[in-house]
């Protein structure tokens, strides 16, 4: 994944304390922190609350998160004689390593074009945006940096859900600026796809713009409980694969609550990947969303494979700022390719309130524009989001 190039909007000045992430705990022996699954698929909550005791106090470690909502386990910190003895354990059915991810990266340049193109099968753009309705009764669970609720282009609309990253912090805000502009691309009254949509942050990444599997799983367990129906996620993040959370958002599927996920923006070096080797948009059924430029292009860094389900815009798109209550600024990357698949899931979902995640992934794929997108890639399916 390329570094998100953090440029100043133009906003006024505005200093933001970016956090330093703390150092990790250690006894005399280095730990580190696994998330286990445990056999018992069906546990209650006091159930996975016992079994996690009870293995703690029997093999040692740290117990630090239980989930038991769309998955049953729980997050340990761990040695590593520790986390063998663990595996044994014929309690358990599967113990990993608790994986980094990132913003998928932006940069800043001139004005959008995405909402123009995406209303229309083929080009000329025709310096118009239509949409068949402005999704008012469906709630965008935005899993980011938190957002800014108090931007002119939400108006009242965003809202704190969840603070995965700081349990003691309930307000949601953005010290980051990537979710306020995820947020935008979603559900701005001017720069969004759904105009009138209901956004709902649920901070999983921190002020450096990244956060870790536990966390995650933790909002996806919170969601999973939680959801304001008709609902629908967007996840603009990606880093290695982690199976366990990968199943519990397919669980999430399974619930009735589909997402959106950036396909990711290449390697280091920017480098298009196969977009099967990251989550969360390795998921079966995530919408995982590659980006285009204005030439119905893929953007080179976007990643590709057959676990793209789609393209949308994703080159020079003005979206919200974090910066002030009016700035706007312009980004590109597949995490706003994705943002805008999440606006175009809630139109749908807003005129079909029942349909389930299955059938919201099915909408956009059946409906997406075929064979304009110059170099998807290897394996990529040739489709261009389309909202008409």
């Amino acid at each position: 994944m390329t570094s998100r190039k953090l440029l100043a909007a133009v906003c006024g000045a505005l200093a933001v304390a970016l956090l330093a992430p703390s150092a990790q705990a250690t006894t005399a022996e280095d730990t580190d922190v696994y998330l286990v699954r445990l056999r018992d698929h069906t546990a209650t909550e006091q159930a996975v609350s016992t079994a996690a005791k009870a293995l703690v106090d029997k093999y040692g470690g740290t117990l630090r998160k239980l989930y038991y909502s769309a998955i049953q386990g729980f997050s340990v910190s761990l040695t590593p004689a520790q986390k063998s003895a663990v595996l044994r354990d014929p309690g358990i059915s599967s113990i990993a390593l608790n994986r980094t991810f990132k913003a998928a990266g932006t940069q800043r340049n001139p004005p959008s074009w995405g909402l123009d193109r995406i209303d229309q099968h083929a080009q000329p753009l025709d310096h118009s945006y239509t949409y068949p309705n402005k999704a008012e009764n469906v709630h965008v669970y935005v899993f980011d940096t938190g957002i800014r609720t108090s931007h002119s282009e939400f108006g009242g609309r965003a809202h704190a859900a969840f603070d995965a990253v700081d349990a003691t912090d309930h307000s949601g805000t953005d010290c980051n600026g990537h979710g306020t502009e995820v947020a935008g691309a979603i559900g701005g009254s001017g720069v969004g796809v759904a105009k009138g949509v209901q956004l709902e942050s649920v901070r999983v990444l921190g002020c450096d713009g990244t956060g870790s599997a536990e966390n995650v799983m933790t909002a996806v367990d919170w969601l999973a409980r939680n959801a304001k129906k008709p609902a629908f996620a967007n996840l603009s993040f990606s880093g290695a694969s982690q199976s366990i959370m990968d199943l519990q958002l397919y669980n999430l599927n399974e619930m009735g609550i589909g997402y959106s996920a950036a396909a990711g923006n290449g390697d280091d070096t920017g480098a298009a990947q196969d977009a099967c080797d990251v989550s969360p948009g390795r998921q079966t059924h995530a919408v995982t969303v590659g980006a285009t430029d204005k030439a119905d292009k893929r953007l080179a860094s976007s990643n590709v494979g057959s676990c793209v389900h789609l393209f949308a815009p994703g080159k020079d798109i003005v979206t919200a700022s974090a910066g002030c209550d009016y700035g706007r600024t312009t980004v590109s990357g597949t995490s706003i390719a994705a943002a805008e698949a999440a606006g175009a899931a809630a139109l749908y979902l807003s005129a079909h309130p029942q349909a389930t995640a299955f059938d919201v992934e099915k909408a956009l794929s059946d409906a997406a524009t075929p064979d304009l997108v110059g170099d998807p890639g290897t394996d990529s399916p040739n489709k261009l989001l389309y909202v008409g």
